[in-house]
């Protein structure tokens, strides 16, 4: 009779997840419907670190996959850090100054000024440096996600997101 019971319990335990509870199982659903990390992942990303956090200290030690979410966030963020597409603005010394970074990879830059020929071409930006395909390579650092930092001739000249 013991064997019997033993081995229903053990049953029991596997039916129910060896023994994890709901919340465990949700969270690490969660974690593993995020997939591959893109820019729209950003609300998923917080949906499981919500659910994750929800949980207590006992339980957050059962999340098998919680390696997978912090990999994910750092994937993220990074990816985030490197986007600027978008327009940017910037008023300097009397000129108005913009840059459209397109999703596709190419950009346009516009002045209002005769003096100044407006370029286009492909770019890529790795978070410090724009390099375009012009030859341009420019320092620069997006503070968050309407501020962009461009240094020119020494100079720093701040855009700001449209």
């Amino acid at each position: 009779m013991k064997i019997k019971v033993f081995g229903l319990c053990l049953l029991l335990l596997f039916l129910t997840g060896c023994g994890k509870n709901k919340a465990v199982e949700e969270t690490e659903l969660l974690i593993l419907d995020i997939g591959e990390v893109s820019l729209e992942s950003g609300g998923e990303i917080d949906k499981a670190f919500e659910a994750y956090d929800a949980l207590s200290d006992k339980d957050k030690a059962d999340v098998r996959n919680y390696d997978k979410l912090t990999a994910a966030k750092e994937k993220y963020d990074e990816l985030v850090k490197t986007d600027i597409t978008g327009t940017w603005c910037a008023s300097f010394l009397g000129f108005e100054m913009t840059y459209c970074f397109y999703p596709d990879g190419t950009y346009e830059n516009f002045m209002n000024s005769a003096a100044f020929e407006n370029t286009s071409g492909t770019y890529t930006f790795d978070g410090s440096r724009i390099k375009t395909s012009t030859g341009r390579d420019i320092p620069a650092k997006k503070v968050d996600d309407r501020t962009l930092i461009m240094t020119a001739e020494g100079v720093d000249i701040t855009y700001t997101k449209q």
